[in-house]
């Protein structure tokens, strides 16, 4: 997992979690740019 990647808690059996946040799906070669373009 790198610096960036989600860290979240395991979800018990039959129990709904709830998580805020935000999500991005990137297909490309240059995901540094990416990620500095979305982070600022």
């Amino acid at each position: 997992m790198g610096p960036l990647d989600p860290k979240l808690l395991d979800c018990p059996y039959r129990e709904t979690v709830r998580i805020k946040g935000r999500l991005w799906l990137y297909e490309g070669t240059d995901i540094e740019r990416e990620i500095e373009r979305n982070l600022l």
